[in-house]
């Protein structure tokens, strides 16, 4: 190995460990979040619409977020953002306790906005910093890999709910503030440990730059947004974003209503599997980009999509649900593709084209879980997997533009 690329592995690999761990105690914190609603509306008497709007709120405040955050790591950089963004992060399991201890629901309302605020800040400053840790050529890649950390915390979270959390949350004030708000006291506390830990690493130079005033932002944000690359990675991103929480989301519904003498239980475990398998998949596809273009590999995976949901929607029974979990084989690789092909080339730019692209995943992260919902109350769930249909044109589409641009970039390389 050359000195110089000995040196920079040396620089880059404890940022590029605290970076994977911050991914997977995203995805931890996620799941926590999706488990959080639906036990505490038991709780709280709360019916299944106030769930629904509840689970909207979370996904509001991450859309609000995106944009503001990205002009704080603009103006003080990625790692102040990162720990910025932790702190608020630990704010949301403290105040589960007095949420569960005085049975006051506004306390949980302010946990989830400022959980979704958190978490969305958190991303809006790990993606622009991993896209800029090394080569650009690199960047696609890297990001896949370094995503995939997220699921292998959805994984942890979920293994970590069950053992936490009671199923029968009809229980005394007091038991239940014991058994479900202190274990979140224990993972504020975590996160408020990792936020030290992360102001000790030593991030590459452009993380810590305070660069930039937020005087020029305006155009700044009429020039991305007139840029087709832009428009289409935002429409990608919500694509990408709309097709899994589709998929995903119908697989519960899925094995309740394909099988009526399974229990919850085993719905469960068949979301534990799609979580698993959508891991997998983004690992994959991180080590397959070694050898295949990216969005050449992603056009692929799009095409076994669609005739893996087909499968499920035409099939139906055993094979149909195996069609279904096996789309999270193809969909790993989506979201992180797009991101790092969207920021790869902005330099200053890319952290408020991070944050456009944040906007547009909590945007389907808001509407799609509603949609499904009305939709599988007022047809089935076979008529909401149809949902997913839509967003395979829009990601070809993206693909193929992206193509075309990689293939005239070639040419005139090659002329020049």
């Amino acid at each position: 190995m050359h000195p110089t690329a000995g040196r920079h592995v040396q620089r880059t690999l404890v940022p590029t460990i605290s970076i994977a761990i911050l991914f997977a105690i995203a995805g931890v914190g996620f799941w926590n979040d999706i488990l959080l609603f639906p036990k505490f509306a038991q709780f709280f008497s709360i019916d299944l619409s106030q769930v629904l709007w509840i689970q909207a709120l979370y996904s509001l405040g991450y859309i609000l977020a995106a944009l503001p955050s990205a002009l704080f790591h603009r103006k003080f950089g990625y790692k102040i953002g990162m720990i910025f963004a932790l702190g608020l992060v630990s704010i949301g399991p403290f105040l589960i306790y007095p949420a569960i201890a005085q049975h006051g629901v506004t306390f949980f309302l302010l946990a989830v906005v400022l959980v979704g605020i958190g978490w969305s800040t958190l991303e809006t400053s790990l993606n622009p910093l991993v896209v800029e840790m090394g080569r650009p050529e690199t960047a696609v890649r890297r990001i896949n890999f370094l995503q995939a950390f997220f699921p292998v915390g959805l994984v942890i979270g979920f293994i970590c709910g069950r053992w936490f959390y009671p199923s029968d949350m009809h229980l005394s004030l007091n038991v239940l503030a014991e058994a479900a708000a202190r274990p979140y006291v224990i993972v504020g506390l975590i996160v408020l440990f990792i936020a030290f830990l992360v102001e000790r690493v030593e991030f590459p130079a452009r993380s810590g730059i305070r660069s930039g005033g937020i005087a020029d932002v305006g155009n700044e944000l009429r020039n991305l947004l007139a840029s087709p690359a832009i428009k289409y990675g935002m429409a990608a991103t919500f694509g990408c974003i709309a097709l899994q929480s589709t998929l995903q989301g119908a697989t519960y519904q899925y094995v309740m209503k394909e099988y009526a003498g399974y229990t919850d239980q085993i719905a469960q475990n068949m979301v534990f599997t799609n979580l698993v398998v959508f891991g997998v998949g983004r690992f994959a596809g991180a080590a397959l980009m070694g050898r295949i273009e990216s969005n050449r590999l992603f056009q692929w995976a799009l095409g076994f999509c669609v005739v893996l949901t087909l499968g499920a929607l035409a099939i139906g029974g055993t094979a149909g649900l195996v069609c279904l979990v096996a789309t999270n084989l193809c969909m790993g690789i989506g979201y992180p593709t797009v991101l790092g092909t969207t920021l790869k080339d902005l330099r200053s730019e890319a952290n408020v084209a991070a944050g456009l692209l944040v906007t547009a995943s909590g945007v389907a992260g808001l509407v799609i879980p509603l949609a499904m919902n009305f939709v599988i109350a007022a047809a089935n769930v076979r008529i909401a997997i149809l949902m997913a249909l839509p967003c395979f044109p829009i990601l070809y589409f993206y693909t193929r533009y992206i193509l075309q641009v990689h293939s005239k970039e070639q040419s005139a390389s090659s002329a020049a």
